[in-house]
């Protein structure tokens, strides 16, 4: 199961992930609407885990249903910052082909 890592790789994983949040290291980070659309998306997976911890009826399943929701959006976000990057470069681009007419 997920939550039975061994603990220091799930440590450091884990200050991994909130080091590269908040250092200058260039990656696609979320902004705007796609960052309130991730919180989101954390907080109600935090929720399906609480409501899993508390033994609720179905927690099982609620919590697979968390754990599916951040695979799916680790794949997600960085898709939609590059599709964000692409669409900023092909804007760029014709702009200045427009300057240059």
């Amino acid at each position: 199961m997920l939550l039975g890592l061994p603990f220091l790789p799930t440590l450091l994983a884990i200050f991994g992930v909130a080091w590269l949040m908040v250092s200058r290291v260039e990656y696609p980070k979320p902004q705007g609407r796609l960052a309130i659309a991730m919180l989101s998306w954390i907080v109600l997976s935090m929720g399906l885990l609480a409501a899993w911890a508390f033994d609720a009826p179905g927690g099982e399943l609620v919590l697979q249903t968390g754990c599916a929701l951040q695979v799916v959006l680790g794949a997600v976000i960085p898709l939609f910052a590059t599709a964000r990057r692409v669409n900023t470069f092909r804007d760029n681009r014709r702009e200045a082909r427009a300057a240059q007419s």
